[in-house]
């Protein structure tokens, strides 16, 4: 009796025989053991009780470990959320236009799929060929929800119903007195407070842009579509998931007159100019170029800022930089840093952008213009008429 209940305390013997729980009830000598355990499968004589017993208990292990897996897969296409623990599509008109008539199970026998190579349950196929959707009746039907004519006004309605749905979701959970509340924790590194009250998903830097992000949309007087300038992946439940990609800015704002861009960070001073100053560039240098001739300015956002860094985005505002992603120049790279504190200031105090926009502008307006792209040529062949 001693060595079965030391063997059956594995966690391994618990998830293959007792559905992750203790398998059998302690006693102090064998009858009292056996009494209280009386009806115990695993003490039965005919070992098939004993078998079903661990088929059981692998497959509701199994249950619970891909299931967890299913609902994050779920929760990262944007198509689901799980609130009060039960799942919801997002988009359930639409939804409902597409799943009318899906066959979602067959009776085939497996040996038919499972054993045959050529089958097409082995073959690379698209989820319309998967799922048999005829793909023209199905966009006349979402047309016809939508009230619109012609499929390229689709996604312009889906958006705006997205960006609304967003905004009605940040108005309750996220409104200005809890970003306030938020962002003096990522001064002070509160990671465990953070995640629990935004997501236990994401990572802190990745929390960080989503909260400027709100901020800066209240700063703005919710003058921009905020989903259509995060760069980050959002879940069902439009928490964050994951940062934007290497090669683009983390927040990017598309006013009437202005470009501008948010570059989020959590790395302290001493890790920015090994880790920012040359993304940062090089991101506010493409966009610059893309954007041509609408005026471009990036505002570096960190908690605190390295003196060398921030001084040496402000020296190459007067040098013409080229873009990374094609062969053209900026004339004027306008980078300029503001602290996590002074976002918080910002806010607290009801302050828009247009005023530090304004400001920004007038600043590195000297230097547009006043770069001589020839200056290395001038040298050589003043050097070479010397000799």
């Amino acid at each position: 009796m001693t060595k079965l209940l030391k063997i059956s305390e594995d966690s391994k013997i618990k998830k293959a025989f007792g559905f992750g729980k203790a398998i059998f009830q302690k006693a102090r000598d064998v009858q009292a053991f056996l009494d209280i355990n009386t009806d115990n499968l695993l003490l039965a004589e005919n070992n098939l009780f004993i078998y079903n017993q661990f088929i059981l208990s692998k497959k509701d292990d199994i249950v619970s470990e891909y299931c967890d897996m299913t609902k994050r897969t779920f929760n990262l296409s944007g198509l689901f959320d799980f609130n009060n623990g039960l799942a919801n599509a997002t988009n359930q008109d639409i939804f409902s236009i597409i799943f009318t008539d899906m066959k979602l199970s067959g009776n085939e026998e497996y040996s038919k799929y499972e054993q045959n190579l050529e089958n097409l349950f082995y073959q690379e196929s698209t989820i319309t060929t998967i799922l048999n959707l005829d793909k023209s009746k199905i966009l006349q039907e979402i047309k016809k929800l939508l009230g619109v004519t012609n499929s390229s006004q689709i996604k312009n309605i889906i958006t705006t119903q997205k960006e609304k749905k967003f905004r009605q979701f940040i108005y309750t959970e996220f409104p200005p007195k809890k970003i306030l509340q938020l962002l003096p924790l990522f001064s002070t590194r509160d990671d465990k407070k953070i995640k629990a009250e935004v997501s236990e998903l994401a990572t802190v830097p990745t929390i960080y842009e989503y909260v400027v992000a709100i901020a800066w949309f209240y700063i703005s007087k919710e003058e921009f579509f905020i989903t259509e300038s995060l760069n980050l992946t959002l879940d069902g439940n439009m928490r964050p998931l994951s940062h934007a990609t290497g090669g683009m800015g983390d927040i990017v704002i598309n006013y009437k007159n202005l470009t501008l861009m948010l570059e989020v960070t959590l790395m302290n001073s001493q890790a920015q100019k090994r880790g920012e100053w040359e993304p940062v560039l090089r991101h506010a240098t493409n966009l610059t170029v893309d954007e041509y001739p609408k005026n471009v300015i990036t505002l570096f956002i960190a908690d605190e800022l390295d003196d060398n860094t921030v001084n040496i985005w402000r020296a190459v505002a007067s040098v013409k930089l080229k873009a990374s992603n094609k062969n053209e120049f900026a004339d004027l790279v306008k980078i300029f840093p503001l602290e996590n504190k002074e976002l918080i200031d910002m806010l607290q105090n009801n302050s828009t952008e247009e005023k530090l926009l304004k400001a920004i502008d007038e600043s590195y307006s000297k230097f547009a213009g006043s770069f001589d792209l020839g200056w290395r040529d001038a040298i050589l062949d003043h050097a070479n008429r010397g000799k």
